[in-house]
């Protein structure tokens, strides 16, 4: 698997000087990130300055992996070539194939037979490609390179894989890699995940499925996966279902049964591409290992507010212990809430917030502490922060925010999210997401 991720040398079968085409996007992105990248057309002489040939036989040198971006009934014969030529990895971003009906069905038996026969490694077919981040490598027709960082996204769609990657880049959500599955004629989830969880740069995987064609098999891997999987299933409906079908060529199954094999295997289910994506973010800034939680706030409404969601999700919200409350009166005023959520008041500044946060900081009663903040006249937000900030290097437990408002906690949260700290901007959203990453 490594050389989908880290090859010397690839050769872009379908390279283009088009930027409206497939092949083109994808020899850009390679060619201008610095890579070695060989053109394969037989119908041009050069791409962006370089000599193209007209196969993958036609140059000399060995090739790590090819990318295939030509139509659907041309691929079975570029294969044979790649084989012939001793290539093992091969990303095929071409559609037709089974997704499209019987015609394709049989191509992709085709391409599938010599891939076996020869022990070549195919990704695809109808995928978008696959980016390692760290590396600044993009072998997709996507254009642009999330931020780098720890979470692996792995997409049954091509299409949604796009849009999500463009949320990632806007978002600043730092990615270690980028799969694209599509068909998943030969490789399938389970061969990614065996390859994520030995990789350093991965601390957390998303998966997006529509289905699996091994269910044992993939609860096997998942089970076997040291790194938390977090999964959002396509296809619950029975027109979901259909729909998938049509979409990649494969049978979504049963939404109860993915729901079963995800418990049984230790993957996190959730219902929405932004519970992906923030689950994630929590797992990776540090996973709570206790259902706890600690609530420090400067609003006693938001602070209620989280205390329900807390308890709605499956969270506790315990007493404060008595030698902590007297602690607390020691620093704060005579009309703070004496109990947890801890309502420092709300014409609180970062030295009260530092003076609370500085007594937490040798407390056991608790797992997980959640600061709010909401931006009242005399709230030094910037100074607030950066003692959260402080606090979370400090401490081993998981520490996350709550910042409520708009264009005054604009700069805390982008501060925070810098740091890798999650901010959330309403209680029950953090409750929510909280929740799902506790780890079992």
């Amino acid at each position: 698997m490594k050389n989908f991720f880290e090859p010397k040398k690839i050769a872009v079968i379908g390279a283009s000087r088009s930027r409206n085409k497939v092949g083109g996007v994808v020899f850009r992105n390679l060619h201008d990130a610095g890579f070695d990248v060989v053109p394969i057309n037989p119908n041009a002489r050069r791409v962006y300055g370089k000599r193209t040939y007209p196969s993958v036989m036609s140059y000399k040198k060995n090739i790590d992996l090819a990318v295939v971006a030509i139509p659907a009934q041309f691929v079975p014969w570029v294969t044979k070539d790649c084989a012939m030529k001793g290539i093992k990895n091969v990303i095929i971003i071409s559609s037709g194939f089974s997704e499209s009906g019987e015609s394709g069905v049989e191509l992709e038996r085709k391409i599938l037979k010599i891939a076996e026969i020869n022990k070549m490694k195919i990704m695809g077919p109808n995928c978008l490609g696959v980016i390692n981040v760290n590396k600044n490598f993009n072998a997709s027709f996507f254009k642009g390179i999330p931020n780098k960082g720890n979470i692996a996204f792995v997409s049954q769609s091509g299409a949604l894989a796009v849009a999500l990657l463009d949320f990632a880049i806007r978002e600043r959500i730092s990615l270690s890699k980028f799969v694209s599955m599509g068909n998943m004629a030969q490789i399938g989830f389970s061969e990614v995940i065996e390859y994520l969880n030995n990789d350093k740069e991965t601390k957390c995987i998303c998966l997006y499925i529509e289905s699996v064609k091994d269910g044992k098999r993939f609860m096997e891997f998942a089970e076997k996966c040291k790194k938390p999987l977090i999964a959002i299933k396509a296809g619950r409906s029975e027109r979901g279902i259909k729909a998938a079908s049509s979409h990649t060529g494969a049978l979504a199954g049963s939404a109860e049964v993915y729901s079963g094999a995800f418990k049984q295997s230790g993957v996190i289910e959730v219902d929405s591409i932004s519970s992906l994506f923030n689950v994630a973010q929590v797992i990776v800034s540090g996973r709570p290992k206790g259902k706890r939680v600690c609530i420090l706030t400067n609003a006693g409404g938001p602070g209620v507010l989280a205390t329900d969601a807390c308890e709605d999700f499956g969270l506790s919200v315990p007493e404060l212990p008595e030698r902590i409350r007297k602690k607390l009166d020691g620093v704060l005023p005579a009309a703070w809430s004496h109990d947890n959520p801890i309502d420092v008041i709300g014409d609180a500044t970062s030295k009260r917030y530092r003076a609370a946060l500085k007594i937490l900081s040798k407390s056991s009663f608790y797992d997980i502490l959640l600061v709010i903040l909401t931006p009242q006249a005399m709230t030094d937000v910037e100074n607030i922060t950066k003692s959260i900030l402080s606090f979370k290097r400090r401490t081993r437990k998981p520490v996350f925010a709550c910042f409520m408002g708009g264009n005054r906690i604009k700069n805390a949260a982008k501060l925070m999210k810098s740091k890798g700290m999650v901010n959330f901007d309403e209680p029950k959203r953090a409750a929510k997401y909280i929740s799902l990453a506790v780890k079992e």
